[in-house]
């Protein structure tokens, strides 16, 4: 099951928001607020939940990635616990389902907040980060031999794998967080989801979502580690959720989620230290 935990975290600007509700969205939108350039940071129907258990045991979740065509991206309404779901076709006869957190249940206001990062050119990092361009060519090149579909990867072990602490895709200042729905344009994680999603369906890009598969798709999109509490049976390295879009233009765009609680300082098992 995806996980839903809070915690209060220094994050980048983060700005006034207005209490989220409930709201329909217009079917197109312009631009999103996520910016194309090359980047200087600090080292460092309603979806249908899985029923059944996609844990592994200690140190982990059932971790793979899913890769496919983008359909289309549904909404969910502002309830409890929604998601921001992700259809994709793979050449099987239905489409496959990867579920987002865009929201914890536990907390109110800017506390019920995921963090998210958009990083909108993967290959395009500045001369400092030369080595995260090396890596993220490596993955991207691994990405494009893999089969449509599910692929369960090594557990715990670097290379296509996501690792948000010891890869360093940004510094977690750079996570911003928005209510799960707001009243305008471009105001919430789920228009900046929706902007991506769209484009990618429009542009005929091929999609790559990590996290712990279930039969029918994939969920737990988000950083697997650094829990503390109930939720620390999950930690583990290697083995975080995300997004990566890959454009026929040659463009990588990543998308990185994670909740407020959780700890981007963590030792060799995924706990944070």
């Amino acid at each position: 099951m995806s996980k839903s935990r809070v915690k209060k975290k220094k994050v980048a600007k983060a700005k006034a928001k207005k209490p989220a509700k409930t709201k329909t969205k217009a079917k197109t939108k312009t631009k999103a607020k996520t910016k194309t350039k090359t980047k200087t940071r600090k080292p460092v129907t309603k979806t249908k939940k899985p029923t059944v258990s996609t844990k592994s045991g200690a140190g982990g979740v059932r971790y793979g990635v899913l890769r496919g065509s983008v359909v289309r991206g549904k909404r969910e309404p502002d309830q409890d616990k929604p998601h921001y779901t992700i259809f994709i076709a793979t050449g099987d006869t239905k489409n496959q389902q990867a579920v987002v957190n865009v929201r914890s249940s536990v907390g109110v206001g800017s506390a019920s907040e995921v963090l998210f990062y958009v990083d909108a050119n993967l290959l395009g990092q500045s001369p400092e980060h030369s080595d995260l361009a090396a890596t993220w060519k490596k993955k991207t090149a691994a990405l494009a031999r893999l089969p449509q579909g599910f692929t369960a990867l090594p557990a715990h072990a670097p290379g296509i794998a996501l690792d948000y602490v010891r890869e360093a895709y940004m510094h977690p200042d750079e996570m911003q967080h928005e209510p799960a729905a707001g009243p305008g344009e471009n105001d919430d994680i789920q228009d900046q989801l929706d902007f991506w999603i769209k484009k990618a369906a429009a542009d005929g890009a091929t999609i790559s979502v990590f996290g712990s598969g279930f039969p029918g798709g994939i969920h737990d999109v988000h950083m697997n580690q650094g829990n503390a509490g109930s939720f620390g049976k999950d930690n583990g390295i290697y083995q975080d959720g995300g997004i990566v879009l890959s454009f026929p233009s040659g463009n990588y765009v990543g998308i990185f989620v994670a909740f407020q609680s959780q700890s981007f300082d963590t030792d060799a098992g995924g706990n944070p230290i």
